[in-house]
């Protein structure tokens, strides 16, 4: 199995600290049907030679302001991808989730913390992001009950302290991934007041470790991630937390675009992310 993660945008409603969700994209292939469904069926074809199971994985800023999100999800159904979206839940709402949600297979919802207040000063929302996470959860479970959901936690000074057993088990996610924060070079300086030590993190891990989080560090997610950028560009982060990325995918194709960038196969099955589907 391996999974391709999109980053179809890097617009967010929302104002995350942390965020490394800055790449200067000047396009959004997305926007462009014919175009990202060339895509899709490229990196399909070139991946499927090798891996039964594709899950492609589409992510930002916040996928849920691209309007097309939903048909570039059924088109990736009908290619033959598993399918799952990351998303902080604000902008998802009933109707879209009754139109679309058949064509997801995960969805996943990004939850800091238990405390509205800590969600603020983090900037994940304005003061409602954990009562809107349990709408949405509540809402997915009555319209797709067989679409697995997944939270994903971000680990960072504010909230690694925070016991978030009593959410997570009223969630009861199929699976919790708990990462460590990771601070690029050029973050602001309130960025990096967030950071925090492998230890302080595994501190973290081991409060919840009857919850079996997935946990990873700033390491385990170096190079263990196949993603492409909004412009259609494969990217990894490096060792001086900066971002590399490779020329277009549609102008040179999957495989010379692949050899631009680092991805390590073997630390991407260390950190888990070939889990069952």
């Amino acid at each position: 199995m391996i999974t391709i993660n999109w980053h179809i945008t890097e617009r967010c409603n929302y104002r995350c600290v942390f965020c490394f969700s800055k790449y200067s994209a000047s396009i959004e292939l997305c926007r462009d049907l014919p175009s990202a469904t060339r895509l899709l069926e490229e990196i399909y074809s070139y991946f499927s030679r090798s891996f039964e199971n594709i899950k492609l994985t589409f992510t930002g800023g916040e996928p849920f302001l691209i309007p097309e999100l939903g048909e570039l999800l059924k088109i990736s159904k009908e290619i033959g991808y598993v399918t799952s979206v990351i998303t902080n839940a604000s902008l998802v709402t009933r109707k879209w989730l009754e139109k679309y949600g058949d064509y997801i297979d995960w969805f996943g919802v990004s939850l800091d913390s238990a405390k509205e207040e800590v969600e603020k000063m983090l900037g994940r929302g304005y003061g409602q992001h954990v009562r809107k996470v349990y709408e949405v959860v509540r809402i997915l479970r009555e319209i797709v009950s067989r679409v697995k959901i997944k939270i994903n936690t971000v680990v960072t000074k504010l909230n690694y302290t925070e016991d978030m057993s009593h959410i997570i088990i009223k969630l009861s996610p199929h699976r919790w991934k708990v990462f460590q924060v990771v601070i690029m070079k050029d973050a602001p300086e309130e960025a990096k007041f967030l950071a925090i030590t492998e230890e302080e993190f595994m501190e973290f891990v081991r409060r919840h470790k009857f919850l079996n989080p997935v946990a990873e560090t700033c390491d385990d997610s170096r190079e263990s991630y196949l993603m492409i950028d909004p412009m259609g560009r494969f990217y990894y982060r490096d060792k001086n937390a900066t971002h590399r990325f490779s020329d277009l995918i549609l102008s040179v194709g999957v495989k010379k675009a692949l050899s631009q960038v680092k991805f390590n196969y073997e630390k991407f099955l260390r950190r888990g992310g070939a889990y069952i589907l």
